[in-house]
């Protein structure tokens, strides 16, 4: 300032003149150095996700749905199920908007969301026709894949006006059917796939279900197929595709309702494999068609001519079910026996005997799942409750001993396993069980033979016993509380038919 010259000022550059392609950071370790990065220039979220330039006049979901629709299609399973997910939630909430375009009517967007849809539900179809995928989950095989994508065609028939959806169904019943397939036998998966989509067609289309002939009919076409199916996953979705509808399927036809029931009780027959998973679906299909009151009068009166078809003949073969490996169809069949005795028709209870009072108990007693317990006490509390106290003193008398005997087996100890009495035990059957077998001292063989071999094939071919560890009193594997908790399950039973036992007739025989 003292020679007169100015202060220099040091001049940015104009942001509209020049860009700024450079970062320029100098590094306070040292002054003689700076760091120079190059900034990129910003990228459009729509040209990330492949839109065009054009991409502001079209449906936002447009990119993401593209690259999702194509994941349909990959090898790995994991990406086909991720994009199923992804673009059911899409079109659950905006499948209204898809494929329309800014500046368009009205009519042209709603014919450009109806291709949309149309395209994407042909989609589907060929993932039913190629997925064979199946995962395990607990007790049960799955198929993650085709059952995202039938929630996926159920999120898209929401928004497709009725004649689309007669046309979706007619090509999931070929699927189910599989008449037309010439080249190659009938294919499960296949079939699971179109009775999956059925399902939750019906469930979200009730509408078009119920106002359509040929949708009716087709569907019980396709169930009465799917329930004679050898494989017991088409079975299982097959009978749950009735439940919801079940009330207006009865009063729209009545005249199927004989054949379905007889489809149930034969499939019933069949199912004695403990894997079978469907015996629950089939148990909870029955339970509600026979809460609905014309179906009993239907029973009841086809009862008075065919002594088969009555309820004390049809309701004891789901006795063997009450111990199934599965929790799933041991909950069935209790909530079907609870439905089955809250019927007001005259020979409703006919079934109630002392095989099934008996059954019940040993449900009570054995079983180490609460909800389970819990259902079998409310079970036998509603039996109690049925009978007069002199039928019941009358039935129940002559049980009376071995069930309190299994009762009062004291509980061992670790190391010290106490066996309940293998002969106070009775099958669904009624026979009793056979004697608890005790395993001989070992003898020592020769060399060369297989008969240890032998005995674990043979025992292979025997049926799995869920109750053997409680029958033979193992505290290490049942642990001591759960058999404290059976007993006192069990206790409250006994003192509830106690509470019921006529008054003339006390005090209770005698327990030797």
């Amino acid at each position: 300032m003292a020679n007169g010259s100015a202060t220099p000022v040091k001049q940015e550059p104009d942001p509209s003149t020049q860009r700024d392609y450079f970062s320029v950071t100098a590094q306070p370790q040292d002054v003689n150095r700076v760091v120079i990065e190059h900034k990129a220039p910003p990228i459009s979220p729509l040209v990330a996700l492949g839109a065009s330039s054009e991409g502001a006049k079209v449906w936002p979901f447009e990119g993401l749905v593209e690259i999702l629709i194509l994941d349909l299609g990959d090898p790995a399973w994991e990406t086909r199920h991720g994009a199923a997910i992804g673009l059911r939630e899409v079109f659950r909430l905006h499948g209204r908007g898809a494929g329309r375009l800014v500046g368009s009517s009205k009519t042209e967007n709603d014919k450009h969301n109806a291709q949309y849809l149309k395209d994407l539900t042909l989609r589907c179809v060929c993932v039913f026709l190629l997925d064979r995928f199946g995962d395990f989950v607990s007790d049960q095989v799955v198929a993650p894949i085709r059952e995202s994508v039938a929630q996926l065609l159920g999120a898209i028939l929401v928004y497709m006006d009725s004649p689309t959806v007669v046309e979706v169904f007619h090509l999931l019943r070929r699927l189910v059917l599989q008449s037309d397939f010439s080249d190659c036998g009938p294919i499960w998966e296949v079939c699971h796939g179109g009775m999956l989509g059925i399902k939750y067609l019906v469930a979200v289309r009730e509408d078009v279900f119920l106002a359509e002939q040929a949708v009716l009919d087709g569907v019980i076409e396709c169930v009465l197929h799917g329930l004679a199916n050898h494989d017991d996953d088409v079975r299982a979705v097959s009978a749950a595709t009735l439940v919801p509808v079940a009330e207006q399927f009865i009063s729209l036809r009545p005249s199927a309702v004989q054949n379905l029931i007889d489809t149930l009780w034969l499939s019933l027959e069949e199912l004695r494999d403990d894997l079978s998973a469907s015996t629950g679906s089939v148990m909870d299909l029955l339970a509600k068609l026979f809460s609905i009151p014309v179906v009993l009068d239907l029973i009841t009166e086809n009862a008075a001519h065919d002594e088969e078809k009555s309820f004390n003949i049809l309701i004891p073969r789901l006795f063997p079910f009450l111990r199934h490996t599965i929790r799933g169809v041991r909950l069935a069949v209790l909530r079907a026996l609870r439905t089955f005795l809250g019927t007001k028709q005259q020979k409703g209870t006919a079934w109630v005997s002392e095989r099934a009072m008996r059954l019940i108990f040993q449900n009570i007693l054995f079983e180490q799942v609460e909800e389970i317990r819990e259902l079998s006490l409310s079970l036998w509390s509603d039996l109690i409750s049925s009978l007069p106290p002199s039928e019941l003193q009358q039935m129940y008398h002559s049980s009376l001993v071995p069930t309190t005997s299994l009762l009062f087996t004291p509980i061992g100890t670790s190391q010290n396993n106490i066996c309940l009495e293998s002969t106070l035990i009775i099958r669904p059957s009624g026979q009793v069980l056979a004697p608890t077998f005790i395993k001989p001292e070992k003898i020592p063989v020769k060399k060369g033979k297989v008969k240890d071999i032998d005995d674990w094939a043979a025992s292979q071919n025997k049926p799995h016993n869920l109750d053997g560890p409680m029958i033979r009193g193992d505290i290490d594997l049942v642990g001591e509380e759960m058999m404290i908790k059976t007993r006192v399950a069990a206790a409250k039973a006994l003192g509830w038919l106690m509470a019921a036992w006529p008054k003339e007739v006390f005090p209770f025989p005698r327990i030797c």
